[in-house]
């Protein structure tokens, strides 16, 4: 798999707009899908995830907050589903190599059970929870906070 940096905030929102994966990240906060729009791409770090034959496999987007600290989000499109773990674990290889953050932040809604499994294969660990803090289909759900550091 390869990444890149990406200033394309129209493929960016396109990757994030896939409907099967806007459906599953998504709470009842968010607007429409087809109302959605990446705005402020000067606060965000984009790095986009290809596949070793060239397929686009999905978009991870990295929130500064700190000096050497990002929240970080990942959304894989359907057609890498099954190689997430693989994804994940070679995108942390490529912050920890390209980057001088130490630490990422992943918040996890409770409602999305595999992206907090993969957090978890991927190295995150669970440091909180913010309960009641989400909802999705008129029902609150705990937001679990997940952290990894830059290996020692």
């Amino acid at each position: 798999m390869t990444f890149e940096r990406t200033t394309d905030a129209a493929l960016v929102e396109t990757i994030l707009t896939n409907p099967r994966c806007y459906r599953i990240m998504t709470g009842d906060d968010a607007p429409a899908r087809e109302q959605f729009r990446v705005t402020d791409s000067e606060r965000f770090i984009a790095v986009l995830c290809r596949m070793d034959d060239g397929m686009l496999a999905g978009v991870f987007v990295l929130f500064p907050t700190h000096p050497h600290v990002a929240e970080v989000h990942f959304c894989f499109l359907p057609s890498s589903w099954g190689r997430t773990e693989e994804g994940g674990k070679a995108f942390l290889a490529w912050v920890w190599r390209e980057t001088s953050l130490n630490t990422l932040i992943g918040p996890v809604p409770g409602y999305n059970a595999l992206a907090l499994a993969l957090a978890k294969r991927c190295g995150f660990r669970e440091v909180r929870t913010e309960h009641n803090a989400v909802t999705k289909g008129g029902k609150m759900y705990d937001l679990v906070i997940t952290k990894v550091d830059r290996p020692s």
